[in-house]
């Protein structure tokens, strides 16, 4: 790589990787970018393309054109998450827009609590107004994302990491070592290669399990997407199925097909060390239940881009600090989502029972008091969700406030039936 630029060197195959080669060779101009094809993608990271709404604001951040997506990938618009069985045999939709309109400076979810204290009123995600995340097809979004890399100047590398020499002190990577004998130097590495993060590891790192928190451990992968509207999660006795993939624990069910994978849920506890930085599957695992998979890869990439060094120096301990500190926020709010539904689930299998047993944040054991309280949520720092997911998620498991909020008590349930007519009419007239 050149001498008089900086340089950084990706590692990986999968999306993450090509994700974070297109947007630092895009973003950072100044920046010599190369990624090394090792031929090798994580299945756990790789074989779903539900997105978020945060995969349209990566790809106009970083200038690629939606209909261009669109028109690569055979991508389908995607609305949220069809929950089936999860608590009472029923069946609740959870969107990534919002619901409904405030009125008189009181929450919308306030207002439908209320409606239901005189008497019948429409489901609550009758009232959703759409926001739109993507369905890519995995292998058809990596080939579009390499081509976008190599038009952007992203050189490739094809080899095997064999390991890395660091310097004297331990704390940076010098140089990365390929298999075949040929060594890489670069100013900086983003390990980017899935869960072994080979890279990334070579310097001190230490991994926290989530597994006391989430059960599943095993997955049984898609052999084909399958692009929808939504995507329907469908409780099981010891786990769930999604599109055509299931997601079990080992504890309640056996390894009884070819195909399996295993994984372990958690995270790095400092992604970000010296000149590495883990992002995607190399910093997170979490299960697809709440397609948090790509919308992790697309926050961390924007915030490496807010924290990415100048020319003339290595990144601070104050910059990596501040990445690690709202890295492990935000992950650790995904974590609180993704268990959610279990906590409050009302299965009576095994699996179920110690699902909703599960050790459980401070964070999230407030946000569940509170809202039995009054139907309140509190926002916390870095959380990658639209607060009407929470709000919605609680609602369709069946948790009702113990009181009703004070503001909305005092408005007349005739007004409020009329809002909520009003809305349903306007929502009509848009489709």
């Amino acid at each position: 790589m050149s001498a008089d630029r900086r340089s950084v060197l990706i590692i990986g195959s999968g999306v993450a990787a090509l994700m974070a080669a297109v947007a630092l060779a895009r973003r950072l101009p100044g920046v010599e970018v190369a990624r090394l094809e090792t031929g090798v993608t994580d299945p756990v990271e790789d074989a779903f393309g539900a997105c978020r709404p945060s995969i349209r604001t990566f790809h106009a951040a970083v200038g690629i054109e939606e209909a261009d997506v669109l028109s690569r990938t055979r991508a389908s618009f995607r609305l949220g998450t069809l929950l089936s069985g999860w608590s009472g045999g029923g069946q609740f939709f959870r969107g990534h827009g919002l619901y409904g309109e405030p009125l008189s400076g009181v929450a919308f979810h306030h207002l439908w609590l209320r409606a239901q204290e005189g008497g019948a009123v429409e489901p609550y995600e009758s009232f959703y107004l759409a926001c739109r995340g993507m369905h890519l097809d995995p292998l058809l979004y990596r080939q579009a994302l390499r081509q976008l890399g190599r038009a952007a100047g992203v050189r490739e590398i094809e080899g095997a990491v064999a390991g890395v020499e660091r310097t004297e002190d331990g704390c940076y990577i010098r140089t990365l070592k390929l298999t075949d004998g040929r060594s890489i130097v670069a100013d900086s590495f983003v390990d980017a290669g899935g869960r072994a993060a080979t890279v990334r590891r070579a310097l001190s790192s230490q991994w926290i399990d989530w597994s006391a928190a989430l059960l599943v451990d095993r997955l049984r992968l898609p052999c084909s997407p399958a692009p929808a509207l939504y995507d329907h999660l469908i409780a099981s006795p010891s786990g769930w199925q999604l599109a055509n993939a299931i997601g079990y624990s080992s504890a309640f069910q056996s390894d009884d097909a070819s195909g399996t994978v295993t994984f372990r849920q958690g995270r790095l506890v400092d992604p970000w060390s010296g000149n590495c930085v883990a992002i995607g599957g190399a910093a997170l695992c979490l299960e697809p239940s709440a397609a948090t998979g790509l919308h992790a890869v697309c926050r961390q990439i924007e915030r490496l881009i807010d924290c990415w060094p100048g020319h003339d120096s290595r990144a601070t301990a104050t910059e990596i600090g501040c990445f690690n500190r709202r890295t492990a926020l935000e992950s650790d709010r995904m974590r609180d989502f993704v268990q959610l539904p279990y906590l409050l689930n009302e299965r009576p299998e095994p699996f179920w029972r110690a699902a909703a047993a599960g050790a459980v944040s401070d964070e999230l054991a407030r946000d569940i008091a509170l809202f039995r309280e009054r139907g309140r949520l509190v926002t916390q720092d870095e959380d990658g969700f639209e607060r009407d997911e929470w709000i919605a998620t609680f609602i369709g498991l069946g948790v009702r406030p113990h009181r009703t909020d004070a503001l909305a008590a005092e408005i007349p349930i005739a007004r409020i039936q009329q809002h909520l007519a009003s809305i349903k009419a306007g929502l009509c007239n848009e489709i």
